[in-house]
């Protein structure tokens, strides 16, 4: 059996620091090397793509930034494996996942395999747990962007009464003097640290495993200084406030 790899990361520090893609392949090549007559054809890659559309995109144009999956998808041939770590590095989006195994099953004749044996069987008990494991991923990018908005919507609100910067939101260049208070707005890389905060933590990181992770990926604090464990509290707290 032929088996292109596919492997994804959602963010672009990941994609610089060459965290998790690795990881990835390594795992699949495990996977491999454990199935008598599996073939490693080719790798292929998304480095900081979602797995999820973005606001007001239909899975048409989430596929279509994914120039890595289509490649792999377009060297499949009838009888081949696409092979990931885990479905979710597909992708967490269950529309996108539908256009992908219309793509693979029915046009190509190829299958999707999970190195983590997420119901890579063709009976019903396996295609349930298929669904069930789709259904769940894009459950928890839901949670992760609810989580991130409650956190940025505390830090907000903080910096404009308080009249300090918390991290997630920056200064800006007038005041609200009318009310004595700044006007802060959502910084967008710091917001991208922010939803790495809840994934890490979803995907069971203690907090000093979280700020480890955030500054093996050079991911600045607001001072410039080193990530701590009490930092990374404090922003999960303000989404369990908010």
């Amino acid at each position: 059996m032929n088996i292109i790899i596919y492997a994804r990361v959602s963010d672009p520090k990941q994609a610089e620091s060459g965290l998790g893609l690795q990881s990835q392949i390594d795992q699949c090549r495990r996977w491999i090397a454990s199935q008598d007559g599996a073939v490693e054809q080719a790798i292929f890659s998304d480095e900081g793509i979602s797995g999820a559309r973005k606001g007001g995109e239909d899975h048409e144009g989430a596929l279509d930034r994914r120039t890595g999956l289509l490649e792999a998808i377009s060297s499949l041939e009838e009888g081949d494996a696409l092979l990931v770590a885990k479905r979710s590095r597909l992708c967490r989006d269950n529309p996108v996942m539908s256009a992908v195994i219309d793509r693979l099953v029915h046009a190509r004749g190829a299958r999707i395999i999970s190195a983590a044996g997420e119901g890579n069987g063709p009976d019903p008990a396996s295609q349930l747990f298929r669904r069930i494991i789709d259904a769940i991923n894009e459950y928890e990018v839901l949670l992760i962007r609810a989580r991130t908005r409650a956190a940025l919507k505390v830090a907000k609100a903080q910096g404009a009464l308080l009249g300090q910067v918390p991290y997630g939101v920056r200064r800006a260049e007038e005041r609200d003097e009318a009310h004595n208070r700044l006007l802060v707005l959502i910084d967008d890389e710091e917001t991208e640290t922010v939803q790495r905060i809840f994934e890490l933590r979803d995907h069971g990181l203690s907090l000093r495993a979280v700020a480890a992770t955030l500054n093996e990926e050079d991911r600045p604090t607001k001072k410039g200084g080193p990530w701590r464990h009490s930092s990374v509290q404090s922003i999960i707290q303000r989404a369990d406030n908010g």
